[in-house]
């Protein structure tokens, strides 16, 4: 009689029990008339906007940890007597715990309750039961990790056009619910995109399958999609503070002094520990499903020596120029035949850039007048936009500029001088960086007022609190596309190198005394949104290969994915802050809130 109440519970329990984890079993079976009244109570008064002060999430966070530990070892409900007076009553919607346990997912349901307090510690004790995971044990408490994701209302989305589906679905922002006239219904958290990497198309068609419909009945009239946010925040570590999650990484809410050289430390050993010593070939990167892959791409490899060269010049522990050296000489001498390929030309340029910066590399100088005869020999053949660097002509001009203040040849001056003439263009990525890097080898007239223009088109591309679409794009700057760690990257280090050029240098226009502070706030933005991009430990919660990203870069924003170049021009971004303003940013991340302000 016993085991017949104890399935009869069970089942009970599991039809009101409801999860957005993508592998979750979806709610089925209730009839088109259920339906129709849940969506006519939820547009009365069922679901409320909800926001929390900073004291109200530390205090949430508690509770989830203090529910997981009544739980875990007791088998107790967690009923707190310590609530404080706003979140007494506090109505809240759906609400989802979801635990981790070194980049182990671990379980994800969720709950609904009388107030914020209620919900939580219930969604806690449903995960901890999540019947597809083995259920935590006492001695994992300190390796567990709890996030608290908090629903807001539910905004229908009236049309089915795809383009204007896309429009509205933010992903990473948003979750989506799909609901059917028969009564089936499924939900995905906006985690589950940024997750497992899908396309809008994709996400709904598998949403369609997941609540036991055809994937295509997303299409369908009889199918309803919702949209809706959701406020998310986790523990930073096990027991620790609660951090906020936007589009499933971490947010900074306070930066260290050192935090920039922290980050350049975790970064040249990320790139240690992926070198293969006997190819002397670095990881290329991270697939969608966090595996390591390795593949064949010389350019990759490239920007990899590139950032270690300029690293071992700034003398960051752990940089090998030995191995720069070795891959530079092996490449020019796979590289510099007579009829090169595009891609080889581009890959030869990155080559480049590791000889520029590596002033420790020996015989520096002769391989500086090597490669400027062989760029010289084919300079036709440099292309507007390679397959890896897109503005490869203005790339070029920043290269080969740089080589020849390294050679000090006339004759190598004067090519700089002609092709620059002949390459550079303006607006475009590499556009600073080439004006300054060739106005130390040559002065032209009209020189300060481009490198002026420039600037300020830089400063004018940022993304502001008051202009970004969404919060996790403040501090990177406009591209008509998802910001990108390579691109921010570039301007990074545009912005770093000019204010060398005209503040160390003292030669800064007396007549743009505001642009002086215009670019320091917008690199103390742009290094932010830099920092951000970085797998910690922190940030790199939900995957089990966690410990061997630490220090490398994600692609953008969206993409968990990350690859060689992302990585390596990340560095070389923060190590041209670091070197020309890592005061003023140390004592602005030491000193001011404001470069935090969301």
């Amino acid at each position: 009689m016993r085991k017949v109440f104890a399935l009869i519970l069970i089942v009970i329990v599991g039809m009101f029990l409801f999860t957005a984890c993508e592998d979750d079993s979806s709610e089925q079976g209730k009839t088109a008339k259920t339906v129709e009244k849940v969506k006519k109570q939820a547009r009365k008064s069922n679901e409320v906007k909800i926001s929390f002060t900073e004291d109200e999430k530390q205090y949430l966070s508690g509770v989830a940890r203090k529910a997981l530990e009544h739980w875990v070892k007791n088998e107790e409900r967690y009923r707190p007597d310590d609530v404080p007076a706003s979140l007494k009553g506090r109505k809240v919607n759906r609400v989802f715990a979801t635990i981790y346990k070194k980049g182990d997912w671990r379980g994800c349901v969720s709950a609904k309750g009388r107030d914020a307090v209620d919900a939580t510690v219930k969604s806690v004790i449903n995960t901890c039961k999540d019947k597809r995971f083995e259920n935590p044990a006492v001695s994992e408490l300190n390796d567990i990790r709890v996030e608290v994701s908090f629903l807001q209302p539910f905004e229908l989305i009236s049309t089915k056009d795809p383009e204007q589906i896309k429009k509205e679905l933010e992903p990473g922002v948003h979750g989506i619910s799909v609901k059917h006239s028969s009564g089936k219904r499924a939900f995905f958290l906006p985690y589950v995109f940024v997750k497992k990497q899908r396309t809008t198309i994709t996400w709904l068609e598998r949403i369609c399958k997941k609540a036991g419909l055809k994937k295509d009945d997303w299409k369908s009239p009889e199918t309803s999609i919702y949209r809706y946010g959701t406020i998310n925040f986790i523990e930073e570590t096990p027991n620790g503070r609660a951090v906020d999650l936007y589009r499933y990484k971490v947010e900074l809410d306070s930066l260290k002094k050192t935090a920039v050289t922290d980050a350049i430390d975790l970064s040249v050993k990320w790139f240690a520990k992926s070198r293969n010593d006997q190819s002397n070939e670095y990881l290329t990167g991270y697939n969608m499903k966090h595996k390591a892959i390795r593949k064949n791409d010389v350019t990759l490899q490239m920007f990899a020596n590139a950032a270690i060269a300029k690293a071992n010049t700034l003398g960051v522990k752990g940089a090998d120029i030995a191995s720069v050296e070795q891959a530079v000489s092996k490449g020019m001498s796979d590289l510099m035949i007579e009829i090169p390929t595009k891609d080889q030309l581009e890959s030869l340029l990155v080559l480049a850039e590791a000889v520029v910066n590596g002033e420790k590399i020996k015989n520096r100088k002769k391989l500086a007048s090597q490669l400027l005869d062989y760029f010289k020999d084919h300079s036709a053949d440099i292309v507007k936009n390679g397959k890896r660097i897109k503005d490869l002509s203005n790339y070029a001009v920043f290269v080969i500029s740089g080589l020849a203040e390294t050679s000090k040849s006339k004759q190598h001056i004067k090519f700089a001088s002609e092709f620059y003439g002949d390459n550079w263009m303006p607006g475009a990525g590499y556009s600073l960086l080439a004006l300054l890097a060739f106005n130390k080898v040559a002065k032209t007239d009209g020189m300060n007022e481009k490198i002026i223009k420039e600037t300020k088109l830089i400063i004018s591309k940022q993304y502001t609190s008051k202009m970004a679409p969404y919060r996790d794009f403040i501090g990177s700057f406009k591209n008509g596309k998802t910001p990108s760690t390579f691109g921010v990257s570039v301007y990074l280090r545009s912005l770093a190198s000019i204010y060398k050029y005209w503040t160390v240098t003292e030669s800064f226009p007396h007549e743009n005394g505001e642009l002086r502070q215009s670019i320091l706030d917008a690199s103390m933005f742009a290094t932010r949104w830099i920092l951000e991009q970085q797998f910690t430990e922190e940030s790199a919660f939900y995957f089990k290969s966690y410990k061997d990203a630490l220090g490398a870069f994600k692609q953008d924003i969206l993409l968990n994915t990350t690859m060689l170049d992302d990585t390596a021009n990340a560095l070389l971004a923060l190590l041209s802050t670091n070197q020309y303003l890592g005061k003023e940013i140390s004592e602005a991340f030491e000193n001011s809130a404001d470069v935090l302000v969301k």
